[in-house]
């Protein structure tokens, strides 16, 4: 069955999907909404245009908006659509998020019914793409969203943890160290040798890209990012065994924090005396923090995991060299990177990674979605959340 959109949404008369002549009054939402919810951690901000963060990510979505009867909005939230491989076939993936709902109980009901409705008939609706498969990211602290969406009382949905991992900024290092000449950023003439590189990698991952598209498609979109931003290693034959990239998306999103904490302060003062510790320049409160993203990395498959350490550690101290605040890294529990690199200064949030399903009545999920142990961590950016 191939159901459109608008005749779905013809049982939800609060829920509509929106314009991008709504860019300021969803600007105005989300900016509200989020200083009511952590006016005292962390601000996520949009910049002037709600939609090029959207477009970044992906340039299929849909934006569904939440009205009262008086039109005044109480809701937003987002899915996302691009092609990915799913057990080595390319199908569709959905990316669920920026979901933000005032408390209103009439319409809370309705948006519940809605989005539990709308994961069950997504397989049907034209403008998902048919989609079956969604993934989503949650900050294991965030009693509002696990509470609401991880336990949710939505009949039929439901949220699987497919993997855990720490969300880490690295400040600062300590220790003097030389970089391996194997490591250097990419130039145009690595391009088509990359992309095999990547292909062949994400082929192998839960949600991998289609690097066939992905590798222009972020060159052409991503706001100040270049073919140089991406960090290569190469074996003693000069072919690629990792790569990865580097990108700051803070033109369309801008993270801010209301004041810096005392601990940072006291441990820029002592960075200045001791040698060989560097600590990234402190953001200033209240302006947008300068974090550049360390997207995931693909590894050849034959590396072991102390070769894999190895690479990490030569990335990381050549991307050290670039202007910012922080050098943020996904770092998932099946690989942990991090975990025995003692040298650098980092501050870590616990996050889960989950896929959304629909429950049958038999409480079977619907298209489950599994990794083994011996999988790779799933395909996943978290410059893009």
């Amino acid at each position: 069955m191939h159901l459109p959109l608008n005749d779905f949404l013809q049982d939800f008369p609060h829920v509509a999907l929106a314009s991008l002549a709504e860019n300021d009054e969803l600007l105005e939402y989300y900016h509200q909404t989020e200083l009511a919810a952590k006016s005292n951690t962390v601000i996520y901000k949009r910049g002037n245009d709600f939609f090029q963060f959207l477009k970044e990510r992906s340039e299929n979505f849909l934006v569904f908006t939440l009205r009262d009867d008086n039109k005044k909005l109480q809701g937003v939230g987002v899915a996302s659509y691009r092609l990915g491989h799913i057990n080595g076939e390319l199908t569709t993936i959905g990316y669920l998020g920026d979901l933000r709902v005032s408390m209103n109980r009439k319409l809370i009901r309705e948006w519940r019914n809605f989005y539990g409705t709308f994961i069950k008939r997504s397989p049907e609706i034209i403008e998902t793409n048919f989609c079956k498969y969604y993934q989503t990211a949650l900050m294991a602290t965030n009693v509002y969203s696990k509470s609401n969406l991880v336990d949710t009382k939505i009949p039929n949905l439901h949220y699987k943890e497919l993997a855990t991992y720490q969300m880490v900024n690295i400040i600062g290092k300590i220790g003097f160290s030389s970089i391996s000449p194997n490591v250097r950023f990419a130039t145009a003439l690595d391009k088509n040798t990359l992309i095999e590189f990547l292909q062949a990698d994400h082929q192998r991952k839960l949600f991998g890209h289609d690097w066939d598209t992905e590798f222009e498609r972020r060159l052409n979109t991503w706001k100040n990012f270049k073919i140089e931003d991406y960090v290569l290693y190469f074996d003693s034959n000069h072919k690629i065994i990792a790569a990865t990239s580097v990108w700051n998306p803070i033109a369309s999103k801008q993270i801010i924090v209301p004041q810096i904490p005392v601990i940072y302060k006291l441990l820029e003062g002592v960075s200045k005396f001791i040698p060989g510790f560097k600590l990234k320049p402190l953001p200033k409160a209240m302006l947008p923090i300068e974090i550049l993203y360390l997207n995931q990395i693909s590894f050849a498959p034959q590396l072991t995991f102390n070769q894999k350490e190895i690479i990490f550690k030569n990335m990381v101290d050549l991307v050290f060299n670039r202007n910012f605040n922080m050098l943020a890294y996904c770092d998932f529990e099946r690989e942990n990177l991090l975990g025995n690199m003692k040298h650098l200064i980092t501050q870590k949030n616990s996050m889960g990674f989950y896929s959304v399903h629909y429950k049958n009545e038999d409480r079977s999920l619907r298209d489950e979605l599994f990794l083994k142990e011996e999988d790779s961590s799933p395909a996943f950016d978290m410059a893009l959340v």
